[in-house]
């Protein structure tokens, strides 16, 4: 193996390389408003941030002052980013319109293949008592313990298609 190609293979470098989808990470939430996905992609500045902190300490241990310096850079962006997050949601009460009516909404993954803990699931729904139910990865074994248990006022999506989602409407679920 040539020296220069040992060069290129060094530690530092492929560490680098693993941890720089983190870096547009770790900017993305201050891009959020451009565009849908640097908003999906803002959901991970704590995992980025996970990455980017331990390699910019690896890096610069290693005395590779550059690239410590631009991974502790993404790391302060998604620190901040985090904090910024969760100070905007700290005092984030849900407040009644007084203009609208209150809708009480339940979701829930239904784990294709599940269909033993349809009581669980009905029992979470009446207790909460929600105005639209929506579920994924519905089959048709879930759909008729719902539907047996639920009285539908509403429905889109009866009967599940390969994605397996659906949603339902209800009202007064026994």
């Amino acid at each position: 193996m040539s020296a220069s190609l040992r060069k290129r293979l060094r530690p530092t470098n492929l560490l680098a390389l693993l941890c720089l989808p983190a870096l547009g990470i770790a900017v993305a939430p201050w891009l959020a408003p451009l565009h849908w996905l640097f908003d999906l992609l803002a959901c991970f500045a704590a995992q980025a941030l996970c990455c980017l902190l331990p390699a910019a300490a690896v890096l610069g241990a290693c005395r590779r002052l550059r690239l410590a310096a631009v991974f502790g850079t993404g790391a302060l962006s998604a620190a901040a980013a985090c904090l910024l997050a969760a100070a905007d949601g700290a005092d984030a009460e849900p407040q009644p319109n007084p203009e609208g009516v209150a809708l009480r909404v339940f979701g829930a993954n239904l784990l294709f293949g599940n269909e033993a803990n349809a009581g669980a699931l009905l029992a979470a729904v009446r207790s909460r008592n929600p105005d639209v139910l929506f579920l994924s990865e519905v089959t048709p074994a879930w759909l008729a313990a719902i539907d047996a248990r639920c009285a539908t006022t509403r429905s889109g999506a009866c009967a599940p298609r390969r994605a397996r989602s659906g949603w339902r409407c209800c009202r007064g679920c026994r």
